[in-house]
């Protein structure tokens, strides 16, 4: 595997502009899976989840915040 293509969780969330946390719940509900997970269990983005996460229109992150909250709206 050629990792110099290859972001840290941290290098991706300060680039992109969300936390990490919210990347590794983005992970959690499988809409975006690292390329790479180190021995350590540090996670790794390459070109393609770079790509993906950045192709999500805003719309699509409110609405799945939306969902996430959707048990609290309803009680």
């Amino acid at each position: 595997m050629d990792i110099t293509e290859q972001w840290s969780i941290a290098e991706v969330s300060k680039s992109v502009g969300v936390t990490s946390r919210t990347l590794r719940y983005y992970e959690s509900i499988a809409l975006l899976q690292p390329s790479h997970i180190g021995a350590n269990g540090l996670r790794f983005y390459g070109v393609a989840e770079l790509a993906r996460l950045e192709s999500y229109p805003f719309a699509s992150w409110a609405y799945l915040w939306m969902l996430s909250r959707r048990p609290l709206m309803m009680s």
